[in-house]
Protein backbone atom coordinates (compact mmCIF):
# COMPACT_ATOMS: atom_id res chain seq x y z
CA UNK A 1 0.00 0.00 0.00
CA UNK A 2 1.38 3.40 -1.06
CA UNK A 3 0.88 6.45 1.18
CA UNK A 4 1.23 10.16 0.46
CA UNK A 5 4.69 10.22 2.04
CA UNK A 6 5.92 7.96 -0.77
CA UNK A 7 4.79 10.27 -3.59
CA UNK A 8 5.18 13.83 -4.86
CA UNK A 9 3.73 16.15 -7.51
CA UNK A 10 5.76 19.00 -9.03
CA UNK A 11 5.42 21.09 -12.18
CA UNK A 12 7.22 23.50 -14.47
CA UNK A 13 6.41 25.63 -17.51
CA UNK A 14 7.42 24.40 -20.96
CA UNK A 15 9.24 26.63 -23.43
CA UNK A 16 8.12 24.35 -26.27
CA UNK A 17 4.79 22.51 -26.17
CA UNK A 18 5.13 18.96 -24.71
CA UNK A 19 8.93 19.27 -24.42
CA UNK A 20 9.88 18.34 -20.82
CA UNK A 21 10.54 21.28 -18.51
CA UNK A 22 12.28 21.39 -15.14
CA UNK A 23 9.67 20.45 -12.53
CA UNK A 24 10.78 22.59 -9.60
CA UNK A 25 7.49 24.12 -8.41
CA UNK A 26 4.72 22.91 -6.12
CA UNK A 27 1.08 23.69 -6.84
CA UNK A 28 0.37 24.29 -3.14
CA UNK A 29 -0.15 22.37 0.07
CA UNK A 30 -2.40 19.35 0.53
CA UNK A 31 -2.08 18.52 -3.18
CA UNK A 32 -4.41 15.80 -4.43
CA UNK A 33 -4.60 14.34 -7.92
CA UNK A 34 -8.12 12.99 -8.18
CA UNK A 35 -7.78 11.93 -11.83
CA UNK A 36 -4.90 10.55 -13.90
CA UNK A 37 -6.78 9.27 -16.93
CA UNK A 38 -5.57 8.51 -20.42
CA UNK A 39 -7.23 7.20 -23.58
CA UNK A 40 -6.12 5.53 -26.82
CA UNK A 41 -9.47 6.36 -28.46
CA UNK A 42 -9.73 2.85 -29.91
CA UNK A 43 -11.84 2.62 -33.05
CA UNK A 44 -13.45 -0.81 -33.55
CA UNK A 45 -13.66 -1.80 -37.21
CA UNK A 46 -15.98 -4.47 -38.54
CA UNK A 47 -16.53 -6.21 -41.86
CA UNK A 48 -19.22 -7.95 -43.88
CA UNK A 49 -19.95 -11.60 -43.12
CA UNK A 50 -19.45 -11.55 -39.33
CA UNK A 51 -20.88 -9.97 -36.23
CA UNK A 52 -17.44 -9.65 -34.65
CA UNK A 53 -15.24 -6.60 -35.07
CA UNK A 54 -12.15 -7.41 -37.09
CA UNK A 55 -9.68 -4.81 -35.88
CA UNK A 56 -9.05 -2.35 -33.06
CA UNK A 57 -7.31 0.79 -34.29
CA UNK A 58 -5.60 3.27 -31.98
CA UNK A 59 -6.43 6.81 -33.03
CA UNK A 60 -5.31 9.87 -31.03
CA UNK A 61 -3.75 9.76 -27.54
CA UNK A 62 -5.01 12.15 -24.87
CA UNK A 63 -4.82 12.37 -21.09
CA UNK A 64 -6.64 14.20 -18.32
CA UNK A 65 -5.52 15.42 -14.89
CA UNK A 66 -7.57 16.85 -12.06
CA UNK A 67 -5.33 18.53 -9.49
CA UNK A 68 -6.62 19.97 -6.20
CA UNK A 69 -4.60 21.92 -3.65
CA UNK A 70 -4.72 24.52 -0.89
CA UNK A 71 -3.67 27.91 -2.28
CA UNK A 72 -0.25 29.11 -1.12
CA UNK A 73 2.35 30.41 -3.61
CA UNK A 74 0.99 32.04 -6.80
CA UNK A 75 3.08 30.26 -9.46
CA UNK A 76 0.16 28.14 -10.70
CA UNK A 77 -1.58 31.30 -11.95
CA UNK A 78 0.67 31.64 -15.01
CA UNK A 79 -0.74 28.44 -16.52
CA UNK A 80 -4.31 29.69 -16.05
CA UNK A 81 -3.99 33.34 -17.00
CA UNK A 82 -0.91 33.67 -19.16
CA UNK A 83 1.73 36.14 -17.93
CA UNK A 84 3.42 36.84 -14.61
CA UNK A 85 5.51 39.96 -13.92
CA UNK A 86 7.23 40.62 -10.58
CA UNK A 87 7.91 44.06 -9.10
CA UNK A 88 8.76 45.50 -5.70
CA UNK A 89 11.24 44.51 -3.02
CA UNK A 90 10.11 42.64 0.09
CA UNK A 91 7.17 42.19 -0.18
CA UNK A 92 7.07 41.45 -3.90
CA UNK A 93 4.08 41.94 -6.20
CA UNK A 94 3.40 39.28 -8.83
CA UNK A 95 0.92 40.55 -11.45
CA UNK A 96 -0.78 38.08 -13.78
CA UNK A 97 -2.56 39.48 -16.84
CA UNK A 98 -4.62 37.47 -19.37
CA UNK A 99 -2.85 36.15 -22.46
CA UNK A 100 -4.44 34.37 -25.39
CA UNK A 101 -2.10 31.37 -25.04
CA UNK A 102 -0.97 30.48 -21.50
CA UNK A 103 2.13 28.26 -21.39
CA UNK A 104 1.83 24.50 -21.21
CA UNK A 105 3.22 22.60 -18.24
CA UNK A 106 5.18 19.48 -17.45
CA UNK A 107 3.71 17.80 -14.38
CA UNK A 108 5.84 15.15 -12.66
CA UNK A 109 4.37 12.56 -10.33
CA UNK A 110 6.81 10.24 -8.59
CA UNK A 111 5.81 7.22 -6.51
CA UNK A 112 8.50 5.57 -4.40
CA UNK A 113 7.99 1.84 -4.93
CA UNK A 114 10.22 -1.25 -5.00
CA UNK A 115 10.42 -0.40 -8.71
CA UNK A 116 9.77 3.35 -8.78
CA UNK A 117 7.20 4.95 -11.05
CA UNK A 118 8.22 8.42 -12.26
CA UNK A 119 5.55 9.78 -14.61
CA UNK A 120 5.93 13.01 -16.55
CA UNK A 121 2.79 14.45 -18.13
CA UNK A 122 3.75 16.63 -21.08
CA UNK A 123 1.87 19.43 -22.79
CA UNK A 124 -0.45 19.90 -19.83
CA UNK A 125 -2.95 22.74 -20.40
CA UNK A 126 -5.64 24.06 -18.06
CA UNK A 127 -9.22 23.63 -19.21
CA UNK A 128 -10.77 25.14 -16.08
CA UNK A 129 -9.58 26.53 -12.75
CA UNK A 130 -11.93 26.82 -9.79
CA UNK A 131 -10.93 28.83 -6.69
CA UNK A 132 -13.06 28.43 -3.56
CA UNK A 133 -13.07 30.23 -0.22
CA UNK A 134 -15.76 29.59 2.38
CA UNK A 135 -16.50 30.03 6.06
CA UNK A 136 -15.57 26.89 7.99
CA UNK A 137 -12.58 24.71 8.68
CA UNK A 138 -11.18 24.54 5.14
CA UNK A 139 -8.54 26.86 3.64
CA UNK A 140 -8.92 28.51 0.23
CA UNK A 141 -8.65 25.85 -2.46
CA UNK A 142 -7.98 25.53 -6.17
CA UNK A 143 -9.02 22.75 -8.54
CA UNK A 144 -7.43 22.48 -11.99
CA UNK A 145 -9.05 20.46 -14.76
CA UNK A 146 -6.34 19.74 -17.34
CA UNK A 147 -5.67 17.96 -20.64
CA UNK A 148 -2.25 16.66 -21.65
CA UNK A 149 -0.70 15.59 -24.95
CA UNK A 150 1.87 12.95 -24.04
CA UNK A 151 3.60 11.29 -21.10
CA UNK A 152 6.64 9.27 -20.15
CA UNK A 153 7.27 6.76 -17.37
CA UNK A 154 10.61 5.82 -15.85
CA UNK A 155 11.55 3.34 -13.12
CA UNK A 156 14.42 5.45 -11.78
CA UNK A 157 15.26 9.10 -11.18
CA UNK A 158 12.82 9.51 -8.30
CA UNK A 159 12.75 13.07 -6.95
CA UNK A 160 11.07 14.75 -3.98
CA UNK A 161 8.31 17.22 -3.26
CA UNK A 162 9.20 20.84 -4.08
CA UNK A 163 9.13 23.20 -1.11
CA UNK A 164 6.19 25.49 -0.36
CA UNK A 165 7.23 28.78 1.24
CA UNK A 166 3.83 30.38 1.88
CA UNK A 167 1.02 29.38 4.22
CA UNK A 168 -2.55 28.70 3.02
CA UNK A 169 -5.36 31.25 3.40
CA UNK A 170 -8.42 30.98 5.61
CA UNK A 171 -11.67 32.91 5.19
CA UNK A 172 -10.99 35.40 8.00
CA UNK A 173 -9.42 38.06 5.75
CA UNK A 174 -11.22 37.20 2.53
CA UNK A 175 -13.72 39.57 0.92
CA UNK A 176 -15.69 40.31 -2.21
CA UNK A 177 -16.50 43.82 -3.44
CA UNK A 178 -19.53 44.34 -5.71
CA UNK A 179 -18.82 46.88 -7.12
CA UNK A 180 -15.19 47.61 -6.22
CA UNK A 181 -14.76 49.27 -2.80
CA UNK A 182 -18.21 48.02 -1.66
CA UNK A 183 -17.50 44.98 0.53
CA UNK A 184 -20.45 42.57 0.78
CA UNK A 185 -20.84 41.65 4.44
CA UNK A 186 -21.74 38.19 5.78
CA UNK A 187 -20.45 36.44 2.67
CA UNK A 188 -20.26 32.72 3.41
CA UNK A 189 -18.72 31.42 0.20
CA UNK A 190 -17.05 32.70 -2.97
CA UNK A 191 -16.21 30.50 -5.93
CA UNK A 192 -14.35 31.85 -8.97
CA UNK A 193 -14.19 29.76 -12.15
CA UNK A 194 -12.00 30.47 -15.17
CA UNK A 195 -12.64 28.31 -18.23
CA UNK A 196 -9.96 28.43 -20.92
CA UNK A 197 -11.70 25.94 -23.27
CA UNK A 198 -8.42 24.48 -24.50
CA UNK A 199 -8.43 22.02 -27.40
CA UNK A 200 -5.49 19.81 -28.35
CA UNK A 201 -4.58 19.93 -32.05
CA UNK A 202 -3.41 16.93 -34.09
CA UNK A 203 -1.63 16.50 -37.42
CA UNK A 204 -0.61 13.73 -39.80
CA UNK A 205 2.36 11.66 -38.71
CA UNK A 206 1.60 11.18 -35.01
CA UNK A 207 -1.29 10.32 -32.75
CA UNK A 208 0.06 12.73 -30.15
CA UNK A 209 -1.14 16.35 -30.16
CA UNK A 210 1.11 18.81 -31.97
CA UNK A 211 -0.26 21.97 -30.40
CA UNK A 212 -3.09 23.56 -28.45
CA UNK A 213 -5.75 26.12 -29.22
CA UNK A 214 -7.33 28.21 -26.48
CA UNK A 215 -10.79 29.30 -27.50
CA UNK A 216 -13.05 31.70 -25.59
CA UNK A 217 -12.35 32.70 -21.98
CA UNK A 218 -15.26 32.37 -19.57
CA UNK A 219 -15.38 33.80 -16.05
CA UNK A 220 -17.98 32.95 -13.42
CA UNK A 221 -18.34 34.06 -9.80
CA UNK A 222 -20.75 32.39 -7.37
CA UNK A 223 -21.38 33.81 -3.91
CA UNK A 224 -23.50 32.89 -0.91
CA UNK A 225 -24.38 35.44 1.76
CA UNK A 226 -27.15 36.39 4.17
CA UNK A 227 -30.03 38.23 2.50
CA UNK A 228 -30.45 41.51 4.35
CA UNK A 229 -30.67 44.15 1.60
CA UNK A 230 -32.33 43.74 -1.79
CA UNK A 231 -30.08 46.40 -3.30
CA UNK A 232 -26.96 44.28 -2.73
CA UNK A 233 -27.65 41.81 -5.54
CA UNK A 234 -31.36 41.43 -6.34
CA UNK A 235 -31.96 44.94 -7.67
CA UNK A 236 -28.74 44.73 -9.71
CA UNK A 237 -30.09 41.59 -11.34
CA UNK A 238 -33.44 43.30 -12.00
CA UNK A 239 -31.83 46.43 -13.36
CA UNK A 240 -34.20 48.51 -11.23
CA UNK A 241 -35.57 48.80 -7.69
CA UNK A 242 -39.08 47.68 -8.66
CA UNK A 243 -38.59 44.51 -10.75
CA UNK A 244 -36.99 43.16 -13.92
CA UNK A 245 -36.11 45.92 -16.36
CA UNK A 246 -35.16 45.63 -20.02
CA UNK A 247 -31.50 45.23 -19.04
CA UNK A 248 -29.71 44.13 -15.90
CA UNK A 249 -27.26 46.44 -14.17
CA UNK A 250 -23.71 46.26 -15.51
CA UNK A 251 -21.32 46.25 -12.57
CA UNK A 252 -18.11 48.04 -13.55
CA UNK A 253 -15.75 46.10 -11.25
CA UNK A 254 -15.90 43.05 -8.99
CA UNK A 255 -12.95 42.38 -6.69
CA UNK A 256 -12.25 39.14 -4.81
CA UNK A 257 -9.50 39.16 -2.18
CA UNK A 258 -7.58 36.67 -0.08
CA UNK A 259 -5.29 38.05 2.61
CA UNK A 260 -3.40 36.72 5.63
CA UNK A 261 -3.94 39.92 7.63
CA UNK A 262 -0.23 40.63 8.10
CA UNK A 263 2.02 43.40 6.85
CA UNK A 264 5.39 44.22 5.22
CA UNK A 265 7.41 41.09 4.36
CA UNK A 266 4.90 38.83 6.14
CA UNK A 267 2.04 39.94 3.85
CA UNK A 268 0.49 37.28 1.61
CA UNK A 269 -2.47 38.22 -0.57
CA UNK A 270 -4.36 37.59 -3.80
CA UNK A 271 -6.57 40.18 -5.52
CA UNK A 272 -8.76 39.20 -8.48
CA UNK A 273 -9.87 42.29 -10.45
CA UNK A 274 -12.83 41.70 -12.76
CA UNK A 275 -14.69 44.20 -14.92
CA UNK A 276 -18.03 44.48 -16.80
CA UNK A 277 -20.07 42.02 -14.78
CA UNK A 278 -23.75 41.12 -14.86
CA UNK A 279 -25.75 38.87 -12.55
CA UNK A 280 -27.09 35.79 -14.30
CA UNK A 281 -28.86 33.96 -11.48
CA UNK A 282 -30.20 34.88 -8.04
CA UNK A 283 -31.89 32.55 -5.57
CA UNK A 284 -33.20 32.98 -2.04
CA UNK A 285 -33.02 30.08 0.38
CA UNK A 286 -34.15 29.39 3.95
CA UNK A 287 -37.47 31.27 4.08
CA UNK A 288 -38.88 29.14 6.90
CA UNK A 289 -39.44 29.17 10.63
CA UNK A 290 -36.04 29.16 12.41
CA UNK A 291 -34.34 29.44 9.02
CA UNK A 292 -31.60 31.89 8.02
CA UNK A 293 -32.43 33.75 4.85
CA UNK A 294 -29.59 33.35 2.37
CA UNK A 295 -29.06 34.50 -1.21
CA UNK A 296 -26.94 32.73 -3.80
CA UNK A 297 -25.76 34.69 -6.80
CA UNK A 298 -24.03 33.70 -10.05
CA UNK A 299 -22.27 36.48 -11.94
CA UNK A 300 -20.53 36.53 -15.32
CA UNK A 301 -17.67 39.00 -15.75
CA UNK A 302 -16.71 39.73 -19.35
CA UNK A 303 -13.14 40.68 -18.48
CA UNK A 304 -10.39 39.95 -15.98
CA UNK A 305 -8.04 42.91 -15.62
CA UNK A 306 -5.43 41.01 -13.61
CA UNK A 307 -4.66 38.94 -10.54
CA UNK A 308 -2.21 40.53 -8.13
CA UNK A 309 -0.40 38.28 -5.65
CA UNK A 310 1.91 39.50 -2.89
CA UNK A 311 4.51 37.48 -0.99
CA UNK A 312 8.16 37.73 0.00
CA UNK A 313 9.62 35.65 -2.86
CA UNK A 314 11.50 37.74 -5.42
CA UNK A 315 11.00 35.44 -8.43
CA UNK A 316 9.18 32.33 -9.51
CA UNK A 317 11.46 29.27 -9.18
Amino acid sequence: MVTASAAYCNFGYETTFKTPASTNKAFGLNTRISTMDRKNFIKLIGNLGTQDYQAALETKYEGALNIEFDITTPWFLKGIIGTLVTTGAGPYTHTCTPANSPPSMTVEVGIDLATDAVMKFLGVVVQEARITCEVGEQPAKCTLTCLYANESKASSGIGSQAAVDDAPFNFAYGSIEVPGASVIGDTQRVEVSIRRNAELLYGLGSRHATGVQFKQREYEITTLNSFDDASTYLEKMYGSASGPAATATEIATVIFKLNNGLGTTALRSYTWNFGKTKIDRHSIQGLEFEGTLMEQVTMHPLTLTNVIAVNNTSAMP
